[in-house]
């Protein structure tokens, strides 16, 4: 196991049309790996949902908390998402790697929505991705020391203040205002 002893997926549809998508994809991921699948709570009323959970087979956990538990970001090795702004926070409070979709309607904000290539990888479509997915997570998880050190330079070089913003905020605040 690489990535730190993390041996799952990490799965963040956006919605319930994502989720349908990526659905045929999460049976050939659980094939091979653990798949933690971030639940929306309004999923709990739709038929449809309970009926897309009963066609997975493998080992597959449900994280349904109210924000993700700190378990699915450690178990994990990587997230797979489409156009949730987890891809963004995921590989800076993790320095593991997302793998994005694109929007399955054209959504003018795409273009801000994808990721810098040192944080993950933006696929450009879900076709023929059931026969690639396998693939690009072996990859990920051989190459997991290489993407935690890409990822850790570049919070480093550009993330101001990781972990005690609070702080500097009042640091700042009494400085400059003599609060």
């Amino acid at each position: 196991m690489r990535g730190g002893g993390a041996n799952s997926v990490l799965v963040a549809p956006y919605d319930m049309e994502e989720l349908r998508f990526m659905t045929p994809m999460i049976q050939k991921i659980l094939k091979k790996y653990k798949v933690i699948l971030r639940q929306r709570y309004e999923w709990l009323e739709l038929p449809e949902y309970m009926e897309l959970l009963k066609d997975l087979r493998g080992d597959l956990c449900i994280d349904a908390s109210e924000s993700f538990l700190v378990s699915s970001y450690r178990e994990s090795f990587c997230l797979v998402c489409g156009i949730t702004t987890t891809k963004f926070t995921y590989p800076l409070l993790t320095n593991k790697p997302v793998v994005v979709f694109p929007p399955l309607k054209r959504r003018l904000r795409w273009s801000k929505m994808e990721i810098n290539d040192v944080l993950g990888i933006n696929l450009s479509s879900y076709e023929n991705i059931e026969n690639s997915i396998l693939k690009i997570l072996e990859e990920i998880q051989v190459n997991a020391e290489s993407w935690s050190a890409k990822i850790q330079k570049y919070r480093e070089e550009n993330v101001y203040n990781f972990g005690t913003a609070s702080q500097w905020l009042a640091d700042y605040l009494i400085e400059k205002y003599h609060l």
